[in-house]
């Protein structure tokens, strides 16, 4: 899910994985990268990174969706087990040329792949 406003893009995405040992190292993974993005001085330039774990969505989706929506779609779209929802927030300062928001564009599109394959080498390494 995106949302636009003036000043910035929120893209938020649903993580979720079958297998209960993925979901696990995917929460634990999703943590660290949320909690290196708000403290790595190195990258402050970089987009805003937030992790909300659980089954809570974030605000975003309180306010695309209205009380009866999510509550036909609870099962669905807010199930309990889910490893949790990804946020990135790009304000204007992130993608001021045509360069930055195709590489943007990219990068984001790349994730999801990027996070299975790093949930998949975890578990190949701890078991």
């Amino acid at each position: 899910m995106a949302t636009c406003y003036s000043d910035r893009v929120s893209i938020i995405f649903r993580v979720d994985f079958q297998d209960h040992t993925d979901r696990a190292l995917a929460k634990l993974f999703l943590k660290q990268l949320a909690q290196e993005a708000r403290n790595d001085r190195q990258i402050k330039n970089a987009p805003i990174c937030d992790y909300k774990r659980g089954c809570e969505p974030p605000t975003e989706f309180k306010v695309h969706y209205n009380v009866s929506e999510c509550d036909a779609y609870k099962d669905v779209t807010f199930a309990d087990d889910i490893s949790g929802y990804l946020s990135f927030t790009f304000l204007s300062r992130h993608i001021q040329t045509e360069k930055q928001i195709s590489q943007a564009e990219e990068l984001i599109l790349h994730f999801l792949i990027y996070l299975d394959s790093e949930v998949k080498t975890k578990q190949v390494i701890h078991s």
